[in-house]
């Protein structure tokens, strides 16, 4: 598989936190976990302060077998969506909580 720099495919000028955000999805979908982590730590760097990083990187967790760090940052989207609920609905908590559920078990869900 041929890795790319984050920069080809992340260009500051002309992508919004969506592009990004779902290229990270699509790379994913590729198969491609290398370069789908490389797109998320770009999406970190440029959008620190959104959900949507920790919910990349919670499914590239998933993606690599890593069932507990992905629960974990599932944990971590539910704790943003209650510090700051704008936005975010009790659905969204509980898809979340669901798949904290079923990646890990035996620690339980974040918040309600």
């Amino acid at each position: 598989m041929e890795r790319f720099p984050p920069a080809a495919f992340i260009d500051d000028d002309n992508d919004d936190i969506d592009e990004v955000s779902n290229r990270v999805v699509h790379l994913l979908k590729d198969g491609r976990i290398d370069d789908a982590e490389a797109a998320c730590v770009e999406l970190r760097r440029r959008f620190p302060d959104q959900i949507d990083w920790l919910d990349r990187t919670a499914m590239i967790h998933e993606a690599r077998g890593n069932k507990k760090a992905a629960a974990d940052y599932y944990r971590k989207c539910v704790a943003f969506t209650l510090a700051d609920p704008d936005g975010f609905d009790d659905d969204s908590r509980a898809w979340m909580n669901k798949k904290i559920r079923e990646l890990d078990p035996d620690g339980g869900p974040q918040g309600a």
